[in-house]
């Protein structure tokens, strides 16, 4: 939703609002349909661009769809100006992986962002289990989605999902910094290093991920 002057329950209570409507269901055929496609072997070629003005309900149709489908959200928004707040709020931690980029390759930024994933999928299997239980399907999205929306805030998220994304981000970035070396002004990824194999090894964490939760 568009941001609002501080303390302004009104963000926070519209989003939970009753959903009106079945785009969130679109939204999944939609994901579905790509999938299907042919030459998906890419990670990059699943993805989908949801373009429409602030406060239109992008964040809360992916937030219903949560409740159906298994989700990992994130959001990256942007620091805002002191006493501006706005809702869903942003994953502070994680957006901080990827500051200070500037600098870095282009190998070596496809390298930490495999890695991030990696460590996000490694996180999600390890706390799947005590979170959803024996749930299966449609039971076991709503109680992942409810487990990371739990306590949360205008002001932030809420303690599961940001221990979520700090167990994750904390893993990332202490692997990170065993890939890298400087090279000028510029960091690049070293040479005994593969980005195949790094993909690999997102790729082996997110299967895992996927056997937990089938």
């Amino acid at each position: 939703m568009p941001p609002q002057g501080n303390g302004n329950p009104s963000l926070k209570s519209a989003f939970e609002k009753p959903y009106v409507g079945d785009v969130h269901k679109c939204f999944i055929e939609v994901l579905d349909y790509y999938s299907r496609l042919e030459n998906q072997e890419k990670p990059y070629m699943k993805s989908i661009s949801v373009v429409q003005s602030s406060g239109m309900g992008k964040s809360r149709m992916v937030d219903e769809a949560a409740n159906l489908l298994f989700t990992i959200p994130a959001n990256l928004r942007e620091a805002l100006p002191a006493g501006v707040k706005t809702y869903p709020p942003p994953d502070v931690k994680l957006r901080s992986y990827f500051e200070r980029h500037d600098s870095k390759s282009d190998e070596l930024l496809q390298a930490e962002y495999a890695i991030l994933l990696k460590c996000i999928f490694d996180t999600a299997t390890s706390k799947v289990p005590g979170v959803v239980g024996s749930r299966r399907g449609v039971a076991l999205a709503a109680a992942w989605a409810g487990y990371l929306k739990g306590g949360q805030t205008v002001e932030g998220v809420g303690k599961s999902r940001e221990a979520f994304y700090t167990e994750a981000v904390d893993a990332a970035e202490t692997m990170r910094e065993m890939l890298w070396k400087k090279d000028g002004d510029r960091l690049i990824l070293k040479g005994s290093l593969s980005l195949p194999t790094l993909f690999e090894d997102m790729s082996t964490s997110a299967k895992k991920l996927v056997g937990r939760i089938h």
